[in-house]
């Protein structure tokens, strides 16, 4: 496996300029911002539809791992609609308060992807649609973190105290902070947990409104107005399916509890028969709960958590790899070598030295 490349800037800034001439772009217009993946093949065509909202066509293959810093000083929300890749056939939504972050992107075949990003002011109005269908756990409470002026939990925060502390950046997140460094371990690992929150089907009505923006007959103003109404639409339809839960409630809340159980005792775990009379289930219904929201097992679920747990220590700590590898409740370093390498494409040691390399 090639060693990925560490992109030290801005996460467009390692893009190189395109055209809107390209002739692999569906349509486009002199105004859109092209860019070209230089480590792979494949283009982003980001379209600015007012100062607040923009639309972006994305369409590559990486032909190398590369972990990206970013640096954000402003706030955004991003919905996407993925066509093709890791997630393809599946729509959620990203938020992200104006910090500093590291992401891993592997080498995955073709990539396809429509993203809506909104920045403020449109934003406040489509953040309060989202946390209003946001489950009371996982990202809920980390936004209450975040916002709660105190960096504490169980701030309990009403959605309209934690819009106006939106509004008002009311964050102690600076933007040279990563999220890591902030949030304490418990918080991160709901952080990781609420992505599956989000996860919904991209449905038929979406696929059409999709079809319709890459199809799009327009040119100049005429084409901006249409893509802005397909835009919002499909952010619409994607919030009417963030309504409809992926099981009834009753058996949703079994499945996190389960899963918290997992995150909390990720040392010494359970057996899949004491999970489940821990939530009172079985076994046959736990196992298709955790497919249903999180898209693997139970012990698929405890791997990935423990990855990502170790990826929170290796970069918030001074500890030894051992140390980390014991701490998410591997016993063998050689192991957790094999599987920090197959979540992030770096071994845990050249992971940790290249974040050294790179803060000093």
């Amino acid at each position: 496996m090639t060693s990925p490349q560490l992109i030290s800037k801005h996460a467009l800034d390692w893009l190189e300029s395109g055209s809107s001439d390209d002739p692999r772009l569906s349509h486009s217009d002199p105004d859109d911002t092209i860019r070209l993946y230089a480590s792979g093949q494949g283009y982003r065509q980001e379209i600015t539809l007012q100062d607040d909202l923009s639309l972006a066509i994305v369409d590559y293959t990486l032909r190398q791992h590369v972990l990206v810093e970013n640096i954000e000083s402003e706030d955004w929300l991003k919905f996407e609609f993925q066509l093709s890749g890791p997630d393809a056939g599946y729509s959620f939504y990203n938020y992200r308060p104006g910090s500093r972050e590291f992401w891993f992107t592997p080498q995955y075949g073709h990539v396809f992807e429509l993203e809506i990003i909104l920045k403020r002011p449109m934003l406040e109005q489509y953040a309060q649609a989202v946390f209003e269908r946001l489950p009371e756990h996982g990202i809920r409470q980390v936004l209450e973190y975040l916002y709660s002026g105190t960096g504490r939990q169980g701030a309990g925060l009403t959605t309209t105290e934690l819009l106006h502390r939106i509004r008002q950046r009311q964050t102690d997140v600076q933007s040279n902070q990563t999220l890591e460094n902030y949030l304490p371990h418990s918080l991160y690992g709901e952080f990781m947990d609420a992505y599956h929150t989000r996860l919904r089907a991209i449905t038929p009505a979406m696929q059409q409104v999709i079809a319709q923006i890459l199809s799009c007959p327009y040119r100049k103003t005429t084409r901006r107005s249409y893509l802005k109404e397909k835009s919002i639409k499909l952010i619409s339809l994607y919030l009417d399916a963030l309504c409809q839960p992926p099981l009834p409630k009753n058996d949703l809340d079994c499945i996190y509890d389960a899963a918290a159980i997992l995150r909390n005792q990720m040392t010494n775990p359970p057996t899949m028969e004491q999970l489940a009379r821990q939530v009172y289930t079985n076994r046959f219904k736990l196992y298709q709960g955790f497919h249903t929201v999180y898209g693997t097992t139970p012990l698929g679920y405890l791997r990935n958590h423990r990855m990502h747990s170790a990826y929170y220590l290796l970069k918030t700590s001074d500890w030894s790899v051992s140390q980390v590898a014991a701490a998410v409740g591997h016993s063998n370093r050689s192991r957790f070598a094999t599987s920090f390498l197959q979540s992030f494409g770096f071994k845990p040691k050249a992971f940790q030295l290249r974040l050294q390399r790179h803060a000093s």
